[in-house]
């Protein structure tokens, strides 16, 4: 009997050595890049993200930030937490409306919203 609580015990430690390191899903069963916790290689699909309505996004408890979801309605998109899980800050990701826009701008500010640099370095507009 205690041989095997001891095999038991020796397999469970042996078999938790593997836990934390990184997964990859992949078909040709190629190891992740060291870099990265979790990568999917695929030549034929990609990664769904959940849908919900935009009400279901707001209605998410204390969301991480950086959680992304796909917003079906309104102004549809991927939108990710850019706040903090007791005040998120839902931005979309990769939004048309980054950056002045040709049709003109609304709500900018004169500090955080011009057309230069930041680093007190020169400004030139030219032709090449």
């Amino acid at each position: 009997m205690n041989k095997s609580i001891l095999s038991f015990i020796a397999f469970c430690l042996f078999s938790t050595s593997g836990f934390g390191q990184a997964v990859s899903i992949s078909s040709d069963g190629s190891a992740p890049d060291g870099s990265a916790m979790l990568e999917i290689k695929s030549t034929t699909g990609g990664i769904l993200v959940p849908r919900m309505t935009q009400v279901q996004r707001a209605a998410i408890s204390n969301p991480a930030v950086g959680l992304i979801v796909y917003q079906t309605d309104g102004d549809s998109g991927l939108y990710f937490n850019h706040g903090t899980p007791s005040t998120p800050n839902w931005v979309e990701y990769l939004s048309t409306d980054i950056g002045f826009q040709f049709g003109g701008n609304s709500n900018i500010s004169d500090t955080l919203d011009f057309i230069g640099t930041s680093d007190n370095s020169g400004f030139s507009i030219g032709t090449h």
